[in-house]
Formats: C-alpha cells, structure tokens, sequence
C-alpha cells in the first residue's frame, strides 16, 4: 500500500482592510470550502465560495483575488485557467463570467448568459472547456461558446430534444468530435460543423444523466453517479463501478482523477486504477472530498472545509 504524506494549502477565513480612496473597504473571505480548482505547469488555481486563491508550486508565491479586487460575491461554480492565453475564467451560479487577465491583473465582467432571456435558475455555469482557441462553457441550459483572446462571445448551443434547453455538466474533444455530458445522455456533434446551433445536428450517442466527459490522451472517458465509463467506438463500456457517486472527473498530465467524497482515484493511460487517496488517511481532519488536480507527481485536493490538501504520488 502506498503511503503518502500529507500537508494543506488553507487560507482561513480572514478580514481584510484596506483604504482607497478614502473609503475603508472590508472584506470577509472563507478559503476553506474549495468549488473548483485548475492548473498550469507551475502554477495550482482554486475556488473558493466568492474569492480564488493559486500558488506557485516552484516559488510558493501565494496570490488571493476576492470581491474587494473586483469579484463578485455570487457563488463560484467553475473554474478554468489557460495557459496558452495567461488568462483565468471564473463562472458563477447567475450566470457570471469574470475573466482575469493574469499579465497585468485586469478583471473583465462578463454578463451576456445573465442578460439572455431565459430562466435564472438556469443560467449556472458549470465546466469550461478550452479547444480551438474557443472555451465551450457547460451550462444548466445549454453551451456557450466565448473567444478568449478577443473576449467576445460567439454561438448558444440549446442541444436538448427538439431544441429545448439542457443541463449540460461537462463537454470534451475527441477525434474531432465535441461530446456534452447532460442531464439526458451524452450527446455528440463534428465540432467544425458551423451550424452547431442546429440542435439536429447533434446525436445522443447514450441515454441517461451523466455528470463528466473527458478525453484522456487516446481514451474519451465519462462518468455516471458512481460509474467510470469509456468509450468503445459506438458506445460507453464501464470501467469501474465506485462505491460513491463522482463528483469531479478531469485528466492532468499522466493521471485521469476521478474524484468521490472520500477518496480521489488516479488512473493511468491505459485506464487501470494505480493508486487511490482515502479521505481517512488524513490525520486531524474529517475531510470531504470536491475535486482534484496533479502538477507532475504532486496531488491537489479539494475539500468542503479545509482548503487544499496536497500530497506527492510516488
């Protein structure tokens, strides 16, 4: 059994102070519950409830953004950093899309799905993913597609039957497919089709609701309550059948994280469980799992009350 060693990245919850403009701006800020997290090569990114926090791995240079920067205080629901652009996306239950420009620290807030005419308990963002120079954003109705580099929002995709609108949890790329987890089976299309807008354009390739969909290098992954399928050619086979229902399903480096309450299954690329973190295994704490991410060998973990936890695979 392997063993592992243990330490936490937790901001508690703290004031903060601050005069400009002869105003006195306070602030109060929870690290502790992590919603989402993402990485770069050198750099870990997390969510909290209204503020972000991310550490540089090489340098343990810490940096917070919270309202008092300019976020909004909605609920965080997602979280994306590309590396490509130095650019970090933040998605809110409204709908909310705030973008960080990370070279010069600039925040954009973004508000077209708050402004579209639909129901607003519909409009939570939900997963971002990057293809293309496009981020496809995963919504409680539908997809949004946004263009990073000039900041401009392009099509909606409403892929449900007949037009209607979907919750879609998470999209991926896969041999020049785009594939949307939703509420009602995983759905596909040709991701150079220009007329995605068309929801006949779109097939469901598997019925039932699906929370994940990853591509991990030659494999398409998705995940089902408590099961880890993968694609076959023509439909999902399960891989592994996990004694909880999977919060988070991403793939980072070598690993393909599959994340429960209590424990984070890493695979390999052949698709066989090398290791898995137990909740239980963490002295002190009484930690339940969200989400997690690797930088090389080094594991990241979400938790509800206690920050990040990390660990090294060895």
């Amino acid at each position: 059994m392997k063993k592992y060693i243990f330490a936490v990245l937790l901001l508690a919850g703290f004031q903060m102070v601050t005069g400009q403009n002869n105003q006195l701006w306070k602030g109060y800020f929870s690290f502790n519950e992590i919603k989402d997290v993402s990485q770069s090569p050198t750099t870990v990114y997390a969510a909290a409830e209204n503020a972000i926090f991310s550490e540089n791995i090489t340098t343990h240079t810490l940096k917070t953004t919270t309202t008092i920067d300019g976020l909004s205080g909605q609920t965080i629901t997602a979280l994306y950093h590309s590396d490509a652009l130095n650019k970090t996306m933040i998605g809110y239950d409204n709908g909310l899309i705030i973008v960080i420009n990370e070279a010069d620290g600039t925040i954009l807030n973004v508000v077209d799905i708050i402004n579209k005419q639909l129901p607003s308990n519909i409009k939570r963002v939900n997963h971002f993913m990057e293809s293309g120079g496009i981020v496809y954003v995963s919504c409680d109705f539908g997809i949004v597609q946004y263009n990073l580099a000039t900041l401009l929002f392009g099509d909606t995709y409403f892929i449900g039957d007949n037009g209607n609108e979907i919750v879609v949890s998470q999209t991926a790329v896969f041999n020049g497919d785009i594939y949307a987890a939703t509420s009602n089976g995983i759905r596909r299309a040709l991701i150079t089709n220009p007329n995605l807008i068309d929801f006949s354009q779109w097939t469901q390739v598997v019925g039932g609701v699906w929370s994940g969909v990853e591509t991990f290098g030659t494999e398409l992954t998705a995940t089902s309550a408590g099961q880890l399928s993968r694609y076959n050619g023509s439909s999902f086979t399960q891989i592994s059948a996990l004694p909880l229902p999977i919060v988070d399903l991403r793939a980072s480096g070598n690993y393909l994280l599959v994340t429960t309450s209590d424990r984070v299954y890493l695979y390999n690329q052949s698709l066989s469980n090398v290791t898995q973190v137990n909740s239980d295994l963490i002295s002190n704490f009484n930690a339940v799992f969200t989400c997690a991410t690797a930088i090389g060998d080094n594991l990241y973990i979400g938790t509800v009350e206690n920050g990040i936890i990390t660990t090294t695979v060895t």
